[in-house]
């Protein structure tokens, strides 16, 4: 499987952004970085929550449709002995 390595950009592609007199790369601060860290964690903290939530729902699901099949499965048994 072959990657495509990034192409570099020369002088002529670069797109000069609003801040390009200072000279430096806009980059979002440390605290920035780690609030979207601590959100994306609460996110997966979340989703592995309903995770979980569903996980039992549909087990509890299986049972009552399994415990249906057999008592159906009981009255058509019934019904054939009373024939």
């Amino acid at each position: 499987m072959s990657r495509s390595r990034p192409r570099a950009s020369g002088p002529a592609e670069r797109k000069e952004s609003p801040q390009a007199d200072n000279n430096q790369p806009q980059r979002p601060a440390n605290t920035d970085l780690m609030a979207q860290a601590k959100a994306v964690r609460q996110s997966l903290q979340e989703a592995l929550t309903r995770t979980g939530e569903l996980i039992l729902a549909l087990k509890g699901q299986e049972k009552r449709h399994r415990i249906v099949q057999s008592t159906l499965a009981s009255l058509r048994q019934l019904q054939g002995i009373d024939a």
